[in-house]
């Protein structure tokens, strides 16, 4: 396959093509309607510098978060972006851990006017995935799509209420990679939550298909903690 084919295919050692995932699974016949959306949001971009107002997340996964929201609930979020502001423009408090001074004030700055309250807390590494502030159960909902991803998820366990949520965005992905370069801990955070929902009887749903303002598939993650 020439250069140019590839770029276009977007196969690589991952995928056999951007409608796989990164665990080479096919992101479904259905979701090629949203490629037109997709693409007109990515040129759109690369233009004229405007960005979708959805979160940067697989289609099905958004649709599904958007049905669960409530505008009581209260909101952990590790990593901030797009999603922040889709999140405080329909939650009572969104509180969103950031690892990067700039770009968390650029957050902050985004979400003001929203109707939630935010907080956008800049973090290092080694205290980013620390929950100790905050009470037991007193999220409704956990977004995970930062650093120390597992270290985030183990400690959402405490802090999201029994019957609440905990969405891993890029679930097909081992971004945590060069966090623990130990054979045999790749993709842990994925074993871990596929392991709590066994243990706990919690549901786990996939959400795969293309992802917002980009023309190539994902996936997320979403456990709902047992009651």
């Amino acid at each position: 396959m020439n250069t140019f084919i590839q770029r276009v295919w977007g196969a690589s050692e991952a995928r056999s093509s951007r409608f796989h995932d990164e665990n080479n699974r096919f992101m479904g016949l259905d979701q090629f309607r949203h490629l037109p959306q997709s693409f007109g949001m990515k040129v759109a971009t690369r233009l004229f510098g405007r960005h979708p107002r959805q979160p940067w997340w697989p289609y099905p996964a958004v649709r599904a978060i958007s049905a669960l929201v409530r505008p009581d609930w209260k909101v952990l979020e590790f990593g901030s972006g797009r999603s922040t502001v889709w999140l405080a423009q329909r939650c009572a408090e969104v509180v969103s851990i950031e690892s990067t001074p700039v770009w968390a004030a650029f957050v902050q700055k985004q979400v003001e006017g929203c109707s939630g309250e935010v907080r956008v807390i800049q973090r290092d590494l080694e205290s980013y995935a620390d929950t100790s502030d905050f009470a037991d159960a007193s999220f409704d909902f956990c977004v995970i799509d930062g650093l120390v991803r597992f270290r985030c998820f183990e400690n959402a366990l405490r802090v999201v209420r029994p019957g609440g949520y905990i969405y891993l965005d890029d679930s097909d992905s081992d971004k945590d990679a060069l966090v623990y370069r130990h054979e045999g801990r790749e993709r842990v955070v994925q074993q871990m939550m596929c392991q709590a929902a066994a243990d706990t009887g919690s549901e786990l749903r996939e959400y795969r298909g293309l992802i917002v303002g980009e023309v190539f598939a994902g996936e997320g993650l979403l456990m709902r903690k047992a009651s």
